[in-house]
């Protein structure tokens, strides 16, 4: 009895136990053998970084939209120099003494004649205008006094060619300083203090060259001399020096004839102090660029041009009297009177 008893209780404990396993209800809490192995902490969140900019990601480049070229402007060609709408200008200062014009619009057909080259000529009104046209290669010849000549030839721009004769003086002419011959000045340094008598300051005879002549002998005019008295000629000067009026005084050589009819004694009473270096006159000169050919050309019609009516075209044009062939180098008297001088030479080109 105790045993059927006993069976029973284990029957009904089996289909407990077989219950509770089909509903996945555990019956009993069982510790598990091995603690749980521990896992990786999540990867902190990283905090929002700023808003991506243009240069973060580059973007393509833009195209360019294709614009419309306009053409190329055409640079007119021009002829050769000496052709017609290209000629040869010829340039030279307004005369003040002569009939300009007339005389200068024949010589330039002549020349067109004579070398069958395009030529004009330019008159304008001062020899530092000349000199800045032919630097730019706007003039191609030019006649030029020395100072014109020599600041030209400094900048490269111009070459003597011819130089103009003037009656009774050749191609050079001279200035002289002039003193009272019972005067105490036997030096340069006893003319400080004396009075100086002046012709126009325009005058290279009466004034430019005899002050070039001065400042190279350690003598400044402006502020060694007592008193500079104005003068309108050289015979004014001679009769001021004469007259015991001023001390000092220049004038071309020999402009004490102007004053001899008058006083006959003049030579026992003004003295030559000293007699200066030669002035060139004017030159006709090329820029280096104009042709070996067309120089040759131009010069042969210049002086067949001198021959004509002897020399009247050029007597009519400027008080001319011919020409004579003229060399750089004869210039350099003049070039070393400046430098000694210490007088920049383009402030002596009117």
């Amino acid at each position: 009895m105790k045993t059927t008893t006993r069976w029973t209780i284990s029957i009904i404990m089996l289909v407990l136990i077989f219950s509770a396993c089909q509903t996945g209800e555990p019956t009993t809490s069982v510790p598990p053998t091995n603690p749980p192995l521990p896992t990786e902490p999540p990867p902190p969140t990283q905090e929002p970084g700023p808003e991506p900019t243009e240069t973060d990601t580059p973007l393509p480049e833009p195209t360019e939209v294709p614009t419309e070229v306009p053409p190329p402007t055409e640079t007119p060609i021009l002829a050769p120099l000496g052709e017609e709408g290209n000629p040869i200008i010829w340039a030279m200062i307004r005369s003040q003494e002569t009939g300009f014009d007339p005389a200068l619009a024949q010589v330039v057909e002549t020349m067109r004649d004579q070398t069958g080259l395009a030529v004009e000529a330019l008159v304008m009104d001062s020899y530092s205008q000349i000199v800045d046209r032919m630097c730019a290669g706007e003039v191609h010849i030019a006649t030029l006094d020395a100072f014109a000549y020599i600041w030209a030839s400094e900048r490269g721009c111009a070459d003597a060619e011819l130089s103009t004769i003037r009656a009774g003086s050749g191609s050079v002419y001279e200035s002289q300083i002039l003193v009272r011959f019972d005067s105490d000045i036997n030096t340069y340094d006893d003319m400080r203090g004396k009075i100086l008598c002046r012709a126009s300051t325009s005058s290279k005879s009466g004034w430019i060259v005899p002050n070039l002549k001065l400042r190279a002998e350690g003598i400044d005019p402006e502020n060694d001399f007592a008193e500079i008295i104005d003068v309108a000629h050289h015979d004014d000067v001679i009769a001021g020096i004469y007259n015991g009026d001023c001390h000092v005084g220049a004038t071309y050589v020999d402009a004490r004839v102007l004053f001899a009819n008058q006083h006959a004694d003049v030579r026992n009473v003004v003295h030559v102090f000293v007699q200066t270096i030669q002035i060139p006159f004017e030159s006709i000169s090329f820029i280096p660029d104009i042709s070996l050919e067309m120089r040759t050309a131009l010069t042969e019609a210049f002086w067949f041009i001198e021959g004509l009516n002897a020399g009247q075209l050029i007597m009519d044009m400027s008080a001319w009297d011919g020409l004579l062939e003229r060399h750089d180098y004869l210039y350099d008297p003049m070039r070393e009177l400046i430098e000694a001088s210490g007088v920049p030479v383009e402030t002596l080109v009117p």
